[in-house]
């Protein structure tokens, strides 16, 4: 009865073992595996922070902070591209800022 259970466990192990040790089926040259992969997709922005420079003179910082009208996301593809797209409502009456940027990779 012993020899029996110690074969069960024995070969319980064996088999959790070999199955945890499973080729990966990217290969090694998927797009995921390297650090340009993991950023893939579309973010929402929380907050932004620019610097601007006019005539060689930084002009001061400027940050916006998302809220429920402003907003802002980026999206990297996997051909390269990258797109950037804000919206900021300013002043009163309201005027509405939309900028979208484009690179092509």
């Amino acid at each position: 009865m012993k020899r029996t259970y110690f074969l069960l466990v024995t070969l319980f192990l064996i088999c959790c073992c070999l199955s945890a040790c499973q080729k990966d089926n990217g290969g090694s040259n998927s797009v995921a595996n390297t650090p340009q992969g993991l950023i893939l997709g579309k973010w929402s922005l929380q907050q932004q922070k620019y610097t601007q420079y006019v005539d060689g003179a930084k002009d001061p910082d400027m940050t916006f902070t998302t809220s429920a009208s402003d907003m802002a996301y980026v999206q990297f593809d996997k051909n390269g591209n990258y797109t950037s797209v804000s919206q900021l409502i300013l002043g009163s009456p309201p005027a509405v800022l939309v900028a979208r940027d484009t690179l092509a990779g």
